[in-house]
């Protein structure tokens, strides 16, 4: 709290003796409440000591969540391939013999992906097999967001936006 650190006991009881009339600002260490879990408040919270008063708090923990998730690309059989020949025309391709190769799905690398709740904002690049992984998440409803700066000339995302809802532990 502004500089000042105290641990919890046993109990997760935990006391700032003798503060000074004050506004203060309290941030949880989250890396020592445990592997898997986070704090449900968001921090740095405001504390408000008055004189001659005890100021009580209630510092939620719970298990975190986590979200994974891969960026694939898929190949459109070749009667489904189009390509924009002026405005407002489109043209089948050109059939001079050579059949283009229909590729496997494969991940896709250096999207960015962005995750988003009520009080956080994450972001990831996807790796060169277009994963990524969200961890340390605190529950509740969240809102997945792929960026096509990256993408590939003639790519689109199916769908750019996606919601969850991740339970503790998840």
């Amino acid at each position: 709290m502004n500089g000042m650190m105290v641990a919890t006991d046993k109990d997760g009881q935990f006391v700032f003796p003798s503060l000074p009339p004050a506004t203060y600002y309290l941030r949880v260490e989250t890396l020592r409440i445990g592997l898997e879990k986070t704090i449900i408040q968001q921090t740095p919270r405001t504390v408000v000591v008055k004189a001659g008063q005890e100021t009580p708090l209630v510092i939620g923990i719970t298990r975190s969540a986590s979200l994974t998730g891969r960026v694939m690309v898929y190949s459109l059989p070749d009667n489904d391939k189009f390509f924009m020949k002026g405005e407002g025309e489109v043209q089948k391709p050109i059939d001079n013999g050579e059949k283009e190769k229909e590729q496997a799905p494969h991940g896709l690398p250096n999207i960015i992906v962005e995750l988003n709740s009520e009080k956080d904002r994450h972001r990831r690049v996807t790796d060169a097999e277009g994963r990524f992984v969200f961890d340390s998440l605190s529950p509740g409803p969240w809102t997945l967001k792929l960026y096509e700066d990256n993408l590939p000339p003639y790519h689109r995302f199916e769908k750019n936006e996606y919601q969850s809802e991740l339970a503790p532990g998840e």
